[in-house]
């Protein structure tokens, strides 16, 4: 069937339905309950009933086919397909018309129309067509209907056993057992009807084996054909069916002499007449294509039969060839599908119908999961043996096995806890999916914790804001990456935005504009950071809301991939770690059925990827976690992922130089919003230099232009107006708390810059056309460019599958986040970190992650979120003083006071998101007033700190 010869056919599918209306959805692509023989139902979903082509459901038949396939056609004869018949007497060329009607039409490529078994009810159809041949009371009339009836139960094999898998459908080899207990005759019938078909074959076998051309328009194809349908005719299946039934079936017998023959004949004819047309009454159109060639091919071989040798062969098209060879091949596959289906019922120890079903069952099941099931049903544990006589081969037995054995393999492992991979998280329980999160740091939230420009949306669907929203991206892009993904991004920017805002109860209502933007679309929460508000608020919802489907395992370090010898991905190996250092305990396995790598990217990466990719980089300051060292990128590649982009990384035009830290070589990052409100930077000399809200890379290179760049003394003024400090009082709040932003009198800028007056111009507000005056209030700090992201990692599709260096699809893998590429391009746009983790999170949490519904979260009771918060015990708090806070002032022993309470933040500091300052900072006193001005009281609770006592009241 995959040769040019045997895929092409001529069928007519618009031919008319001799059936009347119905008002019921018998004759449509709707699921409803059939009559015998397709007694099952199927769930509601979308229809596959018709043709499908490279992209799409077509409306009708797909009739693409390649320059060898045209050419092909050409050799094809066209004319005297069937004769239209004479006389209704006997004569020799009486059945030679039999197929009438079938091979007109225009030219179908079957491969590109497989049989697709998807459940559709043709109840009624089935049931005129046994009504037609029910009539005839002839024994002819009775060798039709067991033709009917065998190929009736063709059909119904097929889909029991192939129901092709969409949504919750799937195949339903229980019942297909069940019709073969109850109605072993459809089963005979279905062996009388292949036997039939096969003689038919047989006989025409001197012809096609060396007198029929199989003529294609190639040599080679025709030479290739022609060897294969010798291979065919020399079977020994095909042998055999010469000699078989003769006793009981003899075609020479039919029709003969009497007085009724004529009558008989002509019932006979009109009836397979009358079937052939019920044939378009199938409204699913590739039901109906196949439902043709099948008929079309009962009919050659009733024409080969019924016709004396000699004469037949001159009648027999190209299109009676392939209709019979395919008819012949789909009822010897039927047979080997009820043939394995009774295997199995034979079975009748419980052990050996327990390990059948999970062989059958394997592409469905972990390693772990074969090797417990194996294991319990060899070794006869007791509850897999109840198990297995109280639910049989079902996925019921599995699912309850799997529990008894406690083997808890999640649909998904997700390695990182940013906000990429608990958008992700969340995205797969909401669909009642269960996850397990590997994270290497002590708490959840990774570099996303720092974000605090804002998170970019378009205010509406308008095409108006996508296209903007797009340009701006696919020219900070500068022609690198995949405009597809940039795409996705911003379509679903505004309906990813409103998702995080219901699931986080952080209201993202403050909008700026951000550099390279062509219009404010950066959102942000009128009180708060928005990367520390949304990450703590979405750490409180995968502990509590969604706390029996997510599990999170921190200070854990994954070491690999773990893939099975299909290449499909089945989990990870990881090991205990610190940031600072592994501890020597041994590897453990996670098995799972997919993996989500979100692990952010590789800036901090400095011997590793940073020196193979961007050497020159290696010596600039960054504002990155030291967790960021490419871990997911480099676990990928160990299995094959392709990577693109890794050259691209980013420089941040502005991360503070702390005047009581300068030389630390991580920066707190000056957010881009202080440009965005009107912020200017100049050299110095005192000159402004650049507009500010030109894309980082723009205004990096102007940056680095300047001689003493780069180095230790590269560096600038950033200047913000203190009239416009009201548009971002979180961020100056933190920023001049750490003295980092200090503030003085526009008059004291030229003493401040250590240059004279006439050097330094009138400067105007960035974003508008107000001066500052002398009399103005100003913030100043000193800013230089920082490694601040990587826009190159693993590369992915429009699913956010891991692609490999040939372009085809690792099974199960998925990247998100940072660790992927191609979105971002040469630049990313400020705003737009964020909105990948959360556009890309709920792509693949929501859509491309496959949920098995009968193995998912064995070990989870129930679905849906727990909206009722758990209660912890209560827990006296003992009162302390401010002098006993007062002796716990080192990092590594680190106490601190918030709103009355007395809080432990030992060892924190290193991995606090906003920099280890802020923690240090408050070890040993009273930081209410630091907290508060950068930090919803809340956040502490939400990310896991609870209090240790309670302060004294001097």
């Amino acid at each position: 069937s995959d040769s040019t010869f045997f895929r092409l056919v001529r069928v007519s599918n618009d031919g008319h339905c001799p059936l009347p209306p119905e008002g019921d959805d018998s004759l449509t692509c709707e699921t409803v309950e059939p009559l015998p023989v397709f007694q099952f139902s199927t769930p509601s979903g979308p229809s596959l009933c018709s043709v499908k082509t490279e992209q799409e459901f077509a409306a009708s038949v797909v009739k693409k086919i390649t320059i060898s396939e045209q050419s092909a056609q050409q050799e094809f004869p066209r004319d005297n397909e069937c004769v239209v018949e004479g006389t209704f007497s006997i004569r020799p060329d009486y059945w030679l018309d039999i197929c009438e009607g079938f091979s007109v039409g225009e030219f179908v490529n079957l491969r590109l129309n497989p049989e697709r078994n998807t459940g559709y009810n043709g109840s009624r159809v089935w049931k005129e067509m046994h009504a037609s041949v029910n009539r005839l009371k002839t024994g002819e009339g009775k060798i039709l209907s067991r033709l009917i009836s065998g190929y009736h139960m063709s059909v119904t094999a097929q889909v029991m056993a192939n129901y092709y898998f969409q949504s919750n459908w799937k195949p339903n080899k229980e019942k297909l057992r069940s019709i073969i207990n109850e109605h072993p005759e459809w089963v005979e019938n279905l062996q009388f009807a292949f036997v039939v078909m096969a003689r038919s074959l047989f006989k025409v076998k001197p012809f096609l084996y060396n007198d029929y051309a199989f003529v294609t328009g190639n040599s080679t194809e025709d030479q290739t054909t022609k060897s294969l349908v010798r291979h065919l005719l020399d079977s020994a299946v095909l042998s055999s069916c010469g000699s078989v039934f003769v006793s009981g079936f003899d075609e020479s017998r039919l029709f003969a002499p009497s007085e009724e023959l004529a009558q008989g004949a002509t019932e006979f004819k009109r009836a397979f007449r009358q079937i052939s047309r019920l044939v378009n009454c199938v409204a699913c159109k590739r039901c109906r294509l196949h439902a043709s060639v099948a008929l079309h091919g009962i009919g050659v071989g009733l024409k080969i039969l019924l016709s004396p040798s000699g004469l037949v062969e001159k009648w027999l098209s190209r299109d009676d060839i392939v209709a019979l060879v395919d008819l012949v091949h789909k009822l010897s596959d039927s047979l080997l599908v009820i043939g394995e289906a009774e295997e199995v019922k034979k079975v009748s120890d419980w052990r050996e119908a327990a390990l059948m079903y999970v062989k059958e069952q394997s592409s469905r099941l972990r390693r772990v999961e074969k090797d417990a099931l194996i294991n319990a049903i060899v070794h006869n544990d007791d509850r897999i043996e109840l198990l297995g006589k109280t639910f049989g081969a079902s996925p019921s037995f599995l699912r309850h096995s799997l529990i008894a054995l406690n083997v808890q393999v999640p649909d998904v492992v997700i390695v990182g806890g940013g906000l990429a991979g608990l958008v992700t998280a969340i995205s797969i329980a909401e669909r009642g999916g269960s996850v397990v999160i590997l994270e290497k740091q002590s708490t959840l939230g990774g570099n996303s914790g720092k974000a605090s420009s804002g998170i970019n949306s378009v205010r509406s669907n308008t095409s108006l804001d996508i296209n903007g929203f797009f340009k701006d991206t696919v020219k900070s892009q500068n022609g690198r990456g995949n405009p597809d993904l940039a795409q996705i991004l911003v379509e679903r920017s505004n309906t990813s935005v409103h998702w995080l805002e219901s699931v986080s109860k952080v209201n993202l209502s403050s909008v700026g504009i951000l550099g390279g933007h062509s219009v404010g679309r950066t959102w942000k929460p009128e009180h708060g950071v928005v990367g520390a508000e949304l990450m703590a608020a979405l750490i409180r919802e995968v502990k509590s809301t969604w706390s029996l489907w997510i599990s999170v395992k921190t200070n854990v370090r994954v070491t690999g991939l773990l893939v099975d010898d299909k290449g499909v991905m089945e989990g990870v190996e990881y090991q205990e770690s610190t940031i600072n250092s592994s501890s020597n305990s041994g590897k453990e396995r996670q098995f799972a059925r997919q993996v989500v790598v979100a692990s952010g990217g590789f800036g901090f990466d400095l011997d590793g990827l940073m020196r193979t990719y961007r050497p020159d980089l290696v010596a600039f300051p960054t504002t990155l976690g030291r967790q960021t060292t490419g871990d997911g990128i480099k676990l990928a590649a160990q299995v094959g992922a392709d990577l693109v982009d890794m050259e691209y990384v980013q420089l941040h035009p502005t991360g503070f130089i702390d005047p009581q830290d300068p030389d630390n070589r991580v920066k707190v990052l000056a957010a881009e919003i202080l440009r965005g409100i009107g912020g200017v930077m100049v050299n110095q000399n005192g000159k402004r230099f650049v507009n500010e809200l030109a894309t980082r890379k723009a205004v990096v290179d102007v940056m680095l232009a300047d001689p003493h760049c780069p180095g230790r003394d590269c560096w600038f003024w950033l200047i913000v107006p203190m009239s416009h400090a009201y548009k971002a009082p979180n961020h100056l709040n933190i920023y001049r708390n750490r003295h980092l932003l200090q503030e003085h009198s526009y008059s004291d800028l030229s003493s401040l810059l250590n240059c004279s007056t006439s050097n330094i111009p009138d400067l105007a507000y960035q974003g508008g056309n107000e001066s500052f005056s002398s009399t103005d209030r100003i913030l100043v700090g000193k800013v230089t460019p920082v490694v601040h992201y990587t826009m190159g990692g693993v590369r992915i599709d429009t699913q956010g599958r891991v692609l490999r260096t040939d372009g085809t699809v690792i099974e199960g893998l998925f990247a998100v986040g940072e660790v992927s590429g191609g979105v971002h391009g040469e630049n990313r746009l400020g705003g737009n970190s964020l909105l990948e983790c959360t556009v890309f999170g709920r792509l693949i949490g929501a859509e491309s992650v496959k949920i098995d519904p009968d193995l998912s979260s064995s070990h989870v009771v129930s679905r849906g979120p727990v909206h009722v918060k758990k209660s912890k015990p209560q827990v006296s708090l003992p009162t302390l003083s401010l002098a006993q806070v007062e002796t716990h002032s080192h990092p590594d022993d680190c106490w601190t006071v918030i709103d009355g309470k007395v809080y432990d933040l030992s060892r924190y500091a290193e991995e606090h998101p906003g920099a280890p300052g802020p923690i240090r900072d408050s070890c040993g006193q009273d930081s209410t007033t630091r907290f508060l001005g950068a930090h919803s009281l809340g956040l502490l609770g939400d990310v896991g700190f609870d209090p240790i006592g309670t302060i004294t009241v001097s």
